[in-house]
């Protein structure tokens, strides 16, 4: 948890993609990862996210930040959380 705090708060900027199209996910993670960018957000409400949160966690590891974003209720945090968001952004 604390190298996560870190990460972030080094980061100069934090990319939240909002209902990409999944097909173009990971060209755009490459793409961040090539040029240093190292925490990403992705909005739940996205098309598959929670799926697409696990796939890039499973595939990269610890080696970029993935968090879950505009999480409404409690279900999206359960969902973030079983997907293994690194962390969860709330606007409540």
């Amino acid at each position: 948890m604390e190298n996560i705090l870190k990460k972030i708060s080094e980061s100069k900027i934090i990319p939240i993609l909002r209902k990409i199209d999944p097909a173009k996910i990971d060209k755009i993670i490459e793409i961040f990862i090539r040029n240093e960018i190292r925490v990403v957000e992705i909005t739940i409400d996205s098309l598959d996210a929670s799926n697409i949160i696990n796939r890039l966690k499973e595939y990269y590891g610890d080696s970029i930040i993935i968090g879950a974003g505009t999480i409404l209720s409690v279900e999206d945090a359960k969902l973030a959380k079983k997907a293994k968001a690194d962390f969860i952004f709330s606007l409540t």
